[in-house]
């Protein structure tokens, strides 16, 4: 009965470590985001881009994380 406990300790460890790097990876998103309010020209899509890139990544990683 330890050992089922421990396995899901550590399994739910795993799961919020991963959760935390996801979370980590969004906040640069949102942060990618926020730099594009101060850009002018063809660097605030190509900001864009990479931003929604990042965190449509993410939110695929989450998706994963929760299935998994």
């Amino acid at each position: 009965m330890q050992n089922h406990a421990s396995d899901e300790y550590r399994r739910w460890d795993g799961k919020a470590d991963s959760y935390v790097s996801v979370l980590t990876v969004m906040a640069m998103a949102f942060f990618l985001f926020g730099l594009v309010q101060a850009l002018k020209g063809r660097m605030r899509l190509v900001f864009t881009i990479f931003g929604a890139v990042i965190l449509s990544g993410s939110s695929l990683w989450a998706i994963l994380i929760v299935l998994i």
